[in-house]
């Protein structure tokens, strides 16, 4: 991924966020641009708690996306927003998302890169 596109990539996901912590998996040229924009970033580990935003890279044909997702639902604070960067199917990436509980999907493009953010709903 050029320099570029990673800033671009970058620019989108930060249209999404809310202030709060924010981790990435599995995407190393956009946590480098993000810790330019929000030095607290971090990678991801399965302890973490009450983010506010989740970067992870294509799920659309990830096996096993349902553990991945519960996962990374309970990293999640409640409203928090899950974004996927990658090149996979639109429709493919929306399903998963929506099967895992995130709702107000949004899609946007960048080069040949799909972004795709969700949020959790409040939890009971």
């Amino acid at each position: 991924m050029s320099l570029w596109l990673s800033k671009s990539v970058v620019a989108a996901i930060v249209e999404q966020l809310v202030d709060g912590p924010i981790a990435t998996v599995d995407v190393p040229r956009i946590h480098k641009a993000l810790e330019s924009l929000r030095p607290e970033i971090s990678p991801w580990s399965p302890d973490s708690a009450s983010l506010a935003a989740l970067v992870v890279g294509d799920v659309s044909a990830a096996a096993g996306w349902e553990q991945l997702a519960a996962n990374w639902q309970r990293s999640l604070a409640a409203g928090g927003v899950l974004l996927c960067v990658g090149r996979g199917a639109a429709s493919e990436t929306s399903r998963k998302l929506l099967c895992a509980g995130f709702t107000d999907l949004r899609q946007v493009r960048v080069g040949r890169k799909l972004v795709t953010s969700g949020r959790l709903g409040l939890r009971a």
